[in-house]
């Protein structure tokens, strides 16, 4: 049995020779910086870097509240995500220690109004409920940074129903 190679007429090179297809590249925004993530969820924590590193963006990553407060104090950071209920040091503690002038924003599973009124003291920018609906994320992170009207301070998940 003979297979026959497949040609693409409107793909070649001048030599003849087919061009092998180029992975599309992401063209990052101007003035894109450095984004702090501090997340206990270690499968979470990657979804989301991975998604603001495919945007352009550059990500350090934290698992727990100590090494939040160890990045967000040696690091000039664009934005701050941080969990809530970090081991060790918790998101809204991290976030007084550090005094980090970048804007932030709380992940989190529960939003009591004693949790969103401390995340709003602490100088947070937004409250992001779980499970995280990333294109959202990724919206409220954009507004944080360039400072634009954001809403509602808590962004609830987006059902699956709905």
């Amino acid at each position: 049995m003979t297979v026959k190679r497949a040609t693409f007429p409107h793909i070649t090179r001048e030599s003849g020779g087919a061009l092998p297809l180029a992975r599309p590249t992401q063209v990052p925004e101007p003035g894109l910086g450095l984004i702090g993530l501090a997340l206990a969820d270690g499968l979470t924590r990657d979804l989301i870097r991975l998604r603001f590193e495919r945007l352009g963006w550059k990500v350090l990553t934290a698992s727990d509240g100590r090494r939040a407060l160890h990045m967000l104090q040696t690091q000039t950071l664009a934005l701050i995500l941080l969990d809530l209920w970090l081991p060790q040091i918790n998101g809204l503690d991290v976030l007084r220690q550090a005094r980090n002038p970048a804007p932030a924003i709380i992940l989190s599973d529960v939003a009591s109004p004693e949790l969103v009124l401390g995340a709003a003291a602490a100088g947070a920018h937004g409250f992001v409920l779980k499970p995280i609906d990333l294109d959202a994320l990724v919206s409220r992170a954009r507004q944080a940074m360039t400072g634009s009207p954001a809403g509602a301070f808590v962004d609830k998940p987006r059902l699956a129903a709905q």
